[in-house]
């Protein structure tokens, strides 16, 4: 059975690893109908994989041809020295990649629609504390009408 490991500091190796044993009494196997990637995953260096090798290196190859979910993207508008653009910039590069790779990549979630108020947090939300939209939040709305 292959599997992708961290072996060191921005090193990714595949390797073979062993067929787990059937399954004793009380336990069973699973079978796998999708792969989901976490968001978060993507960015355990600053220069890590960009999100597009990371996809069709390390996931697709490996997903044996099962849907494919990105989950838990998205970014706090105060990470980036841009601002809200700065989230807005994110949120269309991983749009982009999505659209490009729909045939095998079939869903992306974001975080958060809405974060409350908490003071010193810009939150991680694409509507700001009083419910008005943040340009990622327009830039995703305008993705799902044109891609529906």
């Amino acid at each position: 059975m292959r599997s992708i490991q961290l072996v060191a500091p921005r090193t990714l190796e595949e390797r073979e690893m062993p067929q787990p044993p059937d399954p004793g009494q009380g336990e069973i196997t699973v079978r796998i109908r999708a792969v989901g990637v976490c968001g978060s995953d993507l960015h355990w260096y600053q220069d890590g994989p960009d999100l597009e090798f990371f996809m069709d290196n390390l996931v697709r190859p490996d997903s044996l041809g099962k849907p494919v979910w990105l989950s838990e993207t998205g970014m706090k508008p105060c990470f980036s020295l841009f601002g809200e653009a700065g989230q807005a910039l994110l949120y269309a590069h991983v749009l982009r990649a999505f659209a490009a790779r729909r045939s095998w990549w079939t869903g992306v979630s974001f975080y958060d629609l809405h974060d409350d108020d908490v003071p010193g947090d810009c939150g991680s939300g694409i509507t700001r504390p009083d419910w008005s939209n943040r340009p990622a939040f327009l830039l995703l709305q305008r993705f799902i009408r044109a891609n529906p």
